[in-house]
């Protein structure tokens, strides 16, 4: 592969308000990329704040149910009869 060749060009985009947000802006930039937006979009500091809570709503909604599962060891469906001693800390399910 001849890298040689290749050209390097900045496209147009939002800069970044502060020091804290480069996380925001890489989700967005690969967001934006991967569907086939372009790379502009509001980046104030109340709109990156927006696209935190998005950012976090989107990663809920597509993860899995942790109700029945001990956070502890990772089994699924811990009967509580099965533990020996309620307050035994292997076995703790996410409420």
């Amino acid at each position: 592969m001849n890298v040689s060749r290749w050209e390097c060009n900045t496209l147009p985009h939002p800069l970044q308000p502060d020091s804290s947000s480069c996380g925001v802006f890489a989700i967005k930039f690969v967001e934006n990329i991967l569907t086939g937006q372009p790379l502009v979009f509001p980046a104030g500091r109340s709109d990156v704040d927006a696209l935190r809570w998005q950012i976090a709503e989107t990663v809920l909604e597509a993860s899995d149910d942790l109700t029945d599962i001990c956070c502890i060891c990772g089994q699924e469906d811990v009967d509580e009869e099965d533990v020996d001693d309620p307050n035994d800390t292997k076995s703790i399910i996410w409420v």
